[in-house]
């Protein structure tokens, strides 16, 4: 697991408690403990540890427990993984003797246990489980819950869930925002600048990824917090890195690694010397990589981050693959005999696919082959962690609207219990038998009245709705977009407008029959608004094609859009259809000017539509 990921859950938490409790409105405030360990973590976490235990073994009580929490979380931080995990176990042993602990301990204990538990190849397991306990704490401002999206997204970006991630890191935003602690969003900038790093092919990526961590180092306060300020360094460079611009990376790699030398902090050096080997090999210079991984490779010993080793061992063959180097046979099988147990497929596969290069160069070409197919089972694996997550993820948002529309049923006969019993004392007295009986009537009145009402809404509602589908019918959708249109015109607001189509669905229908092409219609009218905004709307234009109405969308964003749809699309199970069904669509959308019509926009969006088409299918222009 990177520095980023196992430290920016602990320096961003500390962060908060300098740079904002002057806010005009007053934060969420964090258990006392905490908040006065964390607020010394901010410039050297390493000068606060001893302290701290040393106030944990001496402590009483809750603040014992509050104590060993602290602890445990400067350790993870310092990726101490083992003696986090003994104070977490002394914690629960101090809640466990304390005769009446405050609700919320138990919650911050189970959530230091999934930080623990991220750490490692099933880290994708603890998704669901961090979602259910957010789903435990109360509604209205919550600290720990914005704690619990803080671990949810960084684990979400570690397997490749990136289209998760990010609306994990918005939801992060929005706590921060909610709670009046704003390093959340500095925290969401951050995971939102690597997730923008992925998406190499949009004109604009470099700036785009530059724009999050600027964001991100402008949330930091003036002076002091060197220890945030290397992690925010590092995690820009891995991200320029990764998409190919080295000699962008370099000056954040090497700010990043005189910030941890400057610290002594031995998990930054480490991480900053592999991301500048890694630079180096990718700017041509692999002799100067060498030295690079050897310093860091034995700073790794107390170090709890297993990937390190395996990352170390990857470089190093890359390195002396491309020199030729004597010591290549050696390299080789140093890297087979790793332990890759606990390591993620997207770690081994790196690994698979640097011992395939140093083989083939070797003229081990059989074993160079069988080392690039186990790298391309490493990398379907890794796509299904992340297929299954985003699966997951989607039933445990259905469970959570389930359950709250039983909740909001059960107050309703709750409310409903209480008037009855109301009802019953009332007519008990004998001198309001009359008035009661002309409430009734009066009650029977209204909600006759209030049913006939109804009914007509309903009726008017059908006359919009698609029957098939319960989409938006044409005449609807129209009447939205056109009325869209023109309030975006109106404040100067972007607006997109889409026409999406089902590819080959004739074909669906031939083969499988038309109970099954309906389905997959339906199919398609689920999933796609679980992914929109609130206001963007999706509606049946005609057979199986609909249209998408995108306000405040520009046109740059429709990749996106389509990423994210397609993605939904591609998981969901259709009756009669194998799984996965592997239908696709196309898109056609354009962004509106200042003086265009619908009708204009409508033409428009349909010949890019058909461009789509033309293009191959399962793509949009």
């Amino acid at each position: 697991m990177s520095k980023v990921l196992r430290s920016a859950l602990g320096w961003l938490l500390a962060y908060a408690l300098c740079v904002w409790p002057a806010a005009a409105r007053v934060p969420t405030p964090w258990p006392p403990v905490l908040a006065e360990t964390l607020e010394a973590s901010l410039d050297d976490p390493h000068s606060v540890l001893e302290p701290e235990r040393r106030r944990a073994v001496a402590a009483q009580g809750e603040e014992r427990f509050w104590r060993w929490l602290a602890v445990s979380r400067l350790e993870w931080t310092l990726e101490m993984d083992e003696a986090a995990a003994h104070s977490v176990q002394r914690a629960g042993d101090a809640l466990a003797a304390m005769p009446q602990a405050p609700p919320e301990a138990a919650w911050w204990l189970q959530a230091a246990r999934l930080k623990l538990a991220v750490v490692g190849a099933d880290a994708a397991a603890q998704v669901r489980p961090l979602a259910a306990l957010r789903a435990q704490i109360p509604p209205g401002p919550s600290v720990l819950r914005c704690d619990l999206l803080d671990i949810e997204t960084w684990v979400l970006h570690l397997i490749d869930s990136l289209d998760e991630a990010w609306r994990s890191a918005e939801a992060q935003g929005a706590c921060g925002q909610e709670t009046g602690w704003s390093f959340f969003e500095a925290q969401a900038a951050l995971v939102q600048g690597q997730i923008a790093s992925a998406d190499k092919g949009r004109p604009d990526a470099r700036a785009a990824v530059l724009a999050h961590f600027a964001r991100a180092e402008s949330l930091l306060a003036s002076g002091g917090a060197r220890y945030l300020r290397s992690l925010v360094a590092y995690a820009a460079a891995m991200s320029l890195g990764g998409m190919a611009i080295p000699a962008d990376a370099l000056p954040f790699a090497e700010r990043a690694l005189a910030a941890s030398r400057d610290l002594g902090d031995r998990a930054g050096i480490a991480a900053g010397l592999i991301e500048l080997a890694d630079l180096d090999i990718d700017m041509g210079r692999p002799a100067a990589a060498l030295p690079r991984l050897q310093e860091a490779e034995g700073l790794l010993g107390d170090i709890g981050d297993t990937s390190r080793p395996v990352h170390v061992n990857s470089l190093r063959l890359r390195a002396m693959t491309a020199l030729r180097h004597p010591g290549l046979a050696m390299a080789l099988e140093q890297a087979a005999r790793l332990d890759l147990s606990t390591q993620l497929p997207k770690t081994q596969q790196q690994l698979a696919l640097a011992m395939a290069e140093a083989q083939a160069a070797l003229g081990r070409h059989e074993a160079a082959y069988a080392s690039m197919q186990r790298a391309r089972k490493l990398e379907e694996q890794a796509r299904q962690i992340g297929r299954d997550t985003q699966v997951l993820l989607l039933q445990a948002r259905y469970d959570t609207a389930r359950r709250d529309a039983e909740i909001a049923n059960l107050k309703h006969r709750d409310d409903a219990a209480q008037l009855s019993l109301q009802a019953q004392a009332a007519t008990q007295r004998a001198l309001w038998v009359v008035l009661a009986a002309l409430t009734l009537l009066l009650t029977a009145a209204a909600f006759l009245g209030w049913r006939a009402w109804r009914s007509r809404r309903e009726l008017a509602a059908l006359a919009l709705r698609d029957e098939l589908t319960g989409l938006p019918n044409r005449r609807a959708i129209e009447a939205y977009a056109r009325a869209q249109l023109v309030q975006s015109q109106r404040l100067g607001l972007p607006f997109t407008l889409v026409l999406l189509d089902l590819d080959h669905f004739k074909q669906v229908n031939d083969r499988f029959g038309h109970p099954a092409g309906d389905a997959l219609l339906q199919a398609l009218s689920r999933v796609v608004p679980q992914v929109l905004r609130a206001p963007d709307r999706l509606g049946r234009w005609g057979g199986e094609e609909f249209m998408l109405v995108l306000p405040g969308t520009r046109s740059d964003e429709i990749g996106g859009v389509f990423a994210r749809l397609l993605t939904a699309f591609g998981v969901v199970d259709v009756a009669g259809l194998p799984s996965p069904h592997g239908v696709t669509f196309s898109m056609g959308g354009v962004q509106a000017g200042p003086g265009d019509g619908f009708d204009a926009l409508l033409k428009q969006a349909d010949d890019r539509l058909y461009a789509a088409k033309d293009a191959g299918r399962a793509t949009w222009r």
